[in-house]
């Protein structure tokens, strides 16, 4: 974990958001406010430009500073903790983590939407099972003998 003032933490989240946006319908973008004043109406208009341009897009006031950004082919998640400090918003510290794991910020993501009584829903789930249990693609994954295919035309 690392430690800044929220003038940073604002400015990874912007940059999150723009990551977003060519994303495309597949893409989902959930984010937590501490506080609900602190989405403000330029909040609001981004959000508004971000829903317009991907797939799902969740914006909730929750005591927590989190974004998360998931696709299938990209993920990210800024969370970060308020260390509680006392004085001017823009010199408040924050604890945080930028991850572009993709089991982290897929927790993330399930745990962010579980506060709100979102769930995985059970077709996608199923989807995954049936597209695991049939194997790649033809063209795609790994042919017969396990060596992966290389990624330029033979």
């Amino acid at each position: 974990m690392r430690r800044s003032p929220k003038p940073l933490l604002v400015e990874v989240s912007k940059q999150l958001e723009q990551e977003a946006m060519p994303l495309g319908e597949a893409c989902v973008v959930a984010s937590s406010f501490q506080y609900e004043w602190q989405f403000t109406a330029s909040t609001a208009s981004r959000y508004q430009q971000l829903a317009q341009a991907i797939g799902s897009v969740c914006a909730m006031g929750q005591g927590l500073t989190d974004v998360v950004v998931l696709n299938p082919h990209f993920s990210a998640a800024l969370l970060a903790n308020d260390l509680g400090d006392d004085g001017p918003e823009q010199k408040r510290m924050f604890e945080y983590a930028l991850t572009y794991e993709r089991e982290t910020v897929v927790a993330a993501a399930h745990r962010m939407l579980a506060r709100i009584g979102g769930k995985v829903s059970t077709e996608l789930r199923s989807r995954r099972r049936r597209t695991a249990a049939a194997g790649p693609r033809p063209g795609r994954g790994r042919p017969p003998g396990g060596c992966p295919r290389p990624p330029w035309p033979r």
